[in-house]
């Protein structure tokens, strides 16, 4: 499968090489899964866990169950959609101010990573790690949380902390293939 994932990259010129120092080794020549595979099972896994453990713990996806449920997936937003904006002009307004303090050899890196199709950097970034982060590991850490201690809201915070932190951690070997070997400073800037 890799090799045909990185063919099929190739033609549609998404070439690993042109954004890595070192293209990607192969994972799977000792006929274990590889990478891609691997990905697609953490990515299942989430999902699945975030679909079984949401319900008990209050937890929604409003545009899904709209969907699912074929009613109005605008309907099911509506009251999200105003705070959602908000904190995406505040999010967006904070990342443009942090980009400012990005170490050098950040802001060097970044034409390497802007080479990289938006699709990819929408469906990987943008959604792959949301569901295998919060609705997969969140939900399961809120899940497990209230099975073994208490049903309070506290472990919902709990839960988010603990997996924005290992979101952060998770982008540490990027870095590492971006800007190679890692200091202290690009370590706090990228967690």
């Amino acid at each position: 499968v890799n090799r045909q994932a990185l063919e099929l990259l190739r033609r549609h010129r998404l070439d690993p090489s042109r954004f890595f120092p070192e293209p990607p080794r192969d994972l799977g020549r000792d006929g274990g899964p590889d990478l891609v595979d691997r990905l697609f099972l953490l990515l299942a896994l989430a999902v699945w866990a975030g679909v079984a453990l949401s319900p008990a713990v209050g937890l929604r996806a409003p545009a899904f169950e709209a969907a699912v449920m074929r009613q109005s997936i605008v309907n099911a937003l509506r009251p999200q959609l105003v705070p959602g904006v908000v904190a995406g002009i505040v999010g967006g307004a904070m990342l443009i101010a942090f980009w400012r303090l990005a170490p050098p050899q950040i802001q060097a890196a970044q034409e390497r990573v802007a080479a990289m199709p938006l699709i990819v950097r929408v469906l990987y970034g943008g959604v792959t790690e949301e569901l295998l982060l919060r609705w997969g590991f969140m939900t399961l850490l809120v899940w497990l949380a209230w099975r073994f201690f208490a049903r309070a809201s506290a472990w919902v915070w709990v839960a988010i902390v603990v997996s924005a932190l290992v979101f952060a951690l998770g982008h540490l070997p990027a870095a590492v293939l971006f800007v190679g070997p890692l200091n202290a400073t690009i370590i706090a800037y990228v967690t």
